[in-house]
């Protein structure tokens, strides 16, 4: 806020931002799990989401929910698929994994089923 002020508008622009980066990974997600085509559809489908829409506008943390569950189940298949893991891909699943818990108490869902 100290940055861009108190205007709705603007304090709007980080879950915008959240948004679309769970689009771009939802995409990339599809893509390495089956095949462009999935991706693609997948990102048709949360793009075109009337909620997820909604969500882009609210000043909450459901886009940062939506962004940090997709990235840890991208990280979490590339760990267990790939034999060359760095270090920082470790650390990515544990701030995305830690992230989740602080963010909604929900999130011990998807990470339940990981």
């Amino acid at each position: 806020v100290s940055l861009t002020g108190w205007l709705p508008s603007t304090m709007r622009i980080l879950s915008v931002l959240f948004g679309v980066l769970t689009v771009a990974w939802t995409y990339r997600l599809g893509r390495d799990i089956l095949s462009q085509q999935t991706g693609l559809f997948a990102v048709i489908i949360l793009g075109t989401s009337p909620v997820f829409v909604w969500f882009m506008h609210e000043i909450r943390m459901y886009t940062l929910l939506s962004f940090l569950i997709v990235f840890d189940l991208w990280l979490y298949r590339r760990i267990i698929r790939d034999s060359d893991v760095s270090r920082l891909m470790w650390f990515g699943l544990f701030a995305a994994t830690a992230g989740l818990l602080y963010t909604h108490y929900f999130s011990i869902f998807p990470l339940a089923a990981i």
